[in-house]
C-alpha cells in the first residue's frame, strides 16, 4: 500500500469515527458563544471488533452468525486483507445463497449474478491479494442483499 493511501484512510477514518472537524462545530454567521454542536448521527450498525482469533475460530463465528448480514459484518471485522479472506467469504456466500436458491425468481438470480461479475469486475483488474479481498467480501454483501430481499418475499 502507498504512503498517500494509509494517510487518506486513516484521516477519513479519524473524520468519519468521531475526530469531527473545526468546520462542523460553528459557523462563520454565529459567535461561538451561540453555536450549537452539529449533531452527529448514529451510524446503521456499529463497527464490531472480531470475536475470534485464527482463521478456523473465525470460519466457525461466521457460521454461527444468525443471519447473512450478521456473517458479512464479522466478515468485515474479522477480514484479513488477505486472499485468506476469499474462502471466509466463500463460506458466508454459500451460507447465503442455501437461504435463498429456491426462493427467489430467475431475474432475481440474474441480478444476483450481475451484482457478482460486478465485484470481480471492478478488483479483478487489479494486483494484490488486497483486491482479492475485497471482491470476496463485496460478492459476500451481494448474497446478504439478495436474501435480505428473498426473505422480505
Amino acid at each position: 500500500m502507498s504512503l498517500k493511501l494509509i494517510f487518506t484512510a486513516a484521516l477519513c477514518a479519524a473524520l468519519f469515527t468521531g475526530g469531527g472537524s473545526a468546520l462542523a462545530q460553528s459557523s462563520p454567521k454565529t459567535s461561538p458563544a451561540t453555536a450549537k454542536p452539529a449533531a452527529t448521527p448514529a451510524p446503521a450498525s456499529a463497527p464490531i471488533d472480531c470475536p475470534a482469533q485464527g482463521a478456523d475460530a473465525i470460519e466457525k463465528t461466521l457460521l454461527a452468525a444468525p443471519t447473512c448480514g450478521a456473517s458479512v459484518r464479522l466478515l468485515k471485522a474479522c477480514a484479513f486483507g488477505s486472499s485468506a479472506d476469499v474462502q471466509l467469504a466463500q463460506k458466508v456466500v454459500n451460507k447465503c445463497e442455501a437461504r435463498f436458491s429456491r426462493r427467489i425468481s430467475k431475474q432475481r438470480y440474474r441480478a444476483y449474478r450481475a451484482a457478482q461479475a460486478r465485484c470481480n469486475a471492478r478488483y479483478g483488474k487489479m494486483q494484490g491479494t488486497m483486491y482479492q479481498s475485497l471482491a470476496a467480501i463485496c460478492r459476500a454483501e451481494a448474497a446478504a442483499r439478495t436474501a435480505r430481499v428473498a426473505r422480505r418475499r
